[in-house]
């Protein structure tokens, strides 16, 4: 499953926001699990810095740009897989 979303705030400064559950705690690190572009049902880990929480979604400060197709729902499946395939 995929989102995309945009919300006005009311300021001039955009913000790239995801939902909670698309974020995985890796130690040390949070993780979103992304689409390959053109590779469909390939996905890749990428590491996130978060910001601000904002109810069920947060903001993401790096590793995400506007536009990145974003798996928001059973991200854990991937990670899953990614832990078996290491």
């Amino acid at each position: 499953m995929y989102v995309t979303l945009d919300f006005r705030t009311g300021s001039s400064d955009r913000r790239v926001v995801v939902p909670r559950e698309a974020v995985q705690a890796i130690g040390d690190r949070n993780v979103v699990y992304m689409a390959i572009e053109g590779d469909d049902g390939r996905f890749v880990e990428r590491s996130v810095k978060l910001g601000a929480v904002m109810g069920d979604s947060v903001e993401v400060l790096e590793g995400v740009k506007t536009g990145d197709r974003v798996v928001t729902s059973g991200s854990f499946f991937l990670r899953g897989e990614a832990a078996r395939s290491r």
